[in-house]
């Protein structure tokens, strides 16, 4: 076996073990999204009576621009 063969029988080689590995790294399971442990099945779930705190409530008597206003307006019927 010339030196040439065995130079390409290596490459192939390495190349073919480079592959495999990028490929089960593509197939490997996971999720790219994050877990969310209040939502687990195992917790408990808010009453009717439940709210959030107040931070997080919308302000009603906040000032909406017309731009805003007009984005929140429902459609004026099917397209078509």
């Amino acid at each position: 076996m010339s030196i040439g063969a065995a130079v390409l029988t290596v490459g192939a080689g390495l190349a073919a073990w480079l592959a495999r590995r990028q490929i089960a790294a593509w197939v490997a399971p996971g999720s790219a999204e994050h877990d969310a442990p209040d939502l687990a099945l195992d917790q408990p779930r808010p009453a009717a009576g439940d709210r959030a705190p107040v931070d997080f409530r919308p302000d009603i008597g906040a000032p909406m621009s017309p731009a805003e206003r007009e984005a929140l307006r429902p459609a004026p019927g099917p397209a078509g």
